[in-house]
This record gives structure tokens, sequence and C-alpha cells, in this order.
């Protein structure tokens, strides 16, 4: 016994319009011997919506997404969704210089960027890296993030005198 076509819990076709399909199956074997059984089939929901990632944009549901961040900094951002999800990292050029806490969801630099020396699959600032979050029916959604490395000034100062009035300007 098979549906001609799946049901889908939203949309149900059966007469009484609820989530259960009584069938009744009749046997009739050589002798013209007839058996019958009725069958209930009841149809229980699955979740089938993906998760909605809230990323560094801040719009929920965005496909791509940009953040930028001082340069010698790990922590970029830490994402969000609709539901309970479990997050990981889903391809990009720069996939293997981060990392995102599975729970958290923290995406962070495995090693702090430096903009004088970018290490970018293009030698750039700009790192782009695929965020997936999977939620516990197993349902995904992307999000393409670009980081980008702003220069943060670290030359100290020099004073030319000991003096506080020969320094001013």
């Amino acid at each position: 016994l098979s549906f001609r076509s799946a049901p889908d819990y939203e949309n149900l076709s059966n007469t009484g319009e609820d989530s259960s399909y009584v069938v009744t199956v009749l046997a009739i074997d050589s002798s013209d011997n007839t058996s019958d059984q009725t069958v209930i089939i009841s149809i229980t929901d699955v979740d089938e919506e993906t998760p909605v990632i809230t990323g560094p944009s801040g719009s929920a549901g965005d496909a791509i997404s940009s953040i930028s961040i001082e340069e010698e900094h790990t922590a970029v951002h830490t994402f969000t969704a609709d539901e309970t999800v479990t997050w990981s990292l889903n391809g990009g050029n720069d996939q293997s210089l981060l990392t995102i806490d599975s729970s958290t969801g923290l995406l962070a630099f495995t090693t702090a960027p430096n903009y004088e020396t970018p290490g970018s699959a293009f030698n750039g600032n700009d790192y782009v890296v695929v965020i997936k979050a999977t939620d516990t029916t197993g349902n995904t959604a992307d999000q393409t993030v670009t980081v980008s490395v702003t220069d943060v000034d670290e030359i100290a100062p020099t004073l030319s005198s000991s003096s506080p009035s020969n320094n001013a300007t």
C-alpha cells in the first residue's frame, strides 16, 4: 500500500481534511474467498523550514553579509538563527583561516590577521567564508560573509623634548 503522491501535512487532500486517511484493503484468493481490513494512516508534520540566519548585516535571511574588523583581533561576529542550529563552515576561499563555534555561532580567525601582511586567498584584506546553519531535522541555510580587515595605527608617538611646552602642537 502506498500513496500515488506523498501527502503534505500542510495541504491535505483527504475527504475529512484531517491528518488521517482511512483505507479498506480487500484481499481475494483464487477460490473467491475474501477478507478485508481497515487501515488508518496518520500523517505527521515534518519541519520543512530552513533556518533563517542573521549575520553581521543585521538582516535575517540575507544570503550575503559583510563586516569590517580591526587588524590583530580574532573575534569576527556571533551569528544567530530563528531556531536551534549547529553552526559550521561550508566553503569560501578563506575557510581554512577561520573557525566557527558549533553551538554559539562565534566566527573567529584562527590567527589574528595583520593588515600589513594580508593573508586572504587573493592576498588582500577581504576574507570570504560561507557559514552554514543546520537545524535539528537537518534543514540547512548558508550565508556568504566577507570580513574586511582594517588598518590600525601601530606606531607609537615619539617625544622630541623632555619639556611639555616644546611638544605642544
